[in-house]
């Protein structure tokens, strides 16, 4: 007999196919369309010399958090199978439904958190020169390495040890 834990998708009778491998087909679809525009959003209107720091510690937090919270997920599940009543398999699929739910709950929790904290962020500021949507005429500061360049005469030419005073490199890919 197929048997549910009331009130969860799970049941003790599933297979694989439809248990494990659809709904992770499923989620792995949709973190793959969320990183890149997770990713965009969180270094947008960075400066371009912290880029690779903002970027850096953005892969930092994401590891964390996909620690901490397995760390959360398998904690409820333990403490949820330990507490379930029933046969092993029905206590292990009670502890899981448990720990998918309260899985759904912190989730809920951190999209209602975004909207509040990003309600109203970026309106009325101007986009940064250079950059789609800047007035017409305004262009890029540079900063970092290649700052003080300067085009003159088709050829760029810049301070001491800047990139555009260095010499080409030639490639070792071919």
């Amino acid at each position: 007999m197929f048997r549910t834990i009331p009130g969860t998708p799970v049941g003790v009778a599933d297979t694989f196919l439809t248990a494990m491998l659809g709904p992770s087909l499923v989620a792995s679809v949709g973190v793959g369309m969320c990183f890149v525009p997770l990713g965009t959003a969180a270094t947008t209107g960075v400066a371009p010399a912290e880029a690779g720091m903002a970027s850096g510690l953005l892969n930092s937090f994401r590891q964390i958090g996909g620690s901490l919270g397995l760390a959360v997920v398998v904690t409820v599940a333990a403490r949820a199978t330990d507490r379930a009543h029933g046969s092993a398999a029905e206590r292990l699929t009670s502890g899981y439904a448990t720990a998918f739910t309260a899985s759904a709950g912190l989730l809920l929790a951190a999209a209602l958190v975004a909207a509040t904290l990003l309600r109203g962020r970026g309106r009325g500021k101007a986009p940064a020169p250079g950059l789609p949507g800047a007035p017409a005429g305004t262009t890029a500061t540079a900063t970092g390495a290649g700052a003080g360049t300067v085009a003159e005469g088709g050829r760029a030419r810049g301070r001491p040890g800047s990139a555009a005073s260095s010499p080409p490199v030639a490639s070792p890919c071919r």
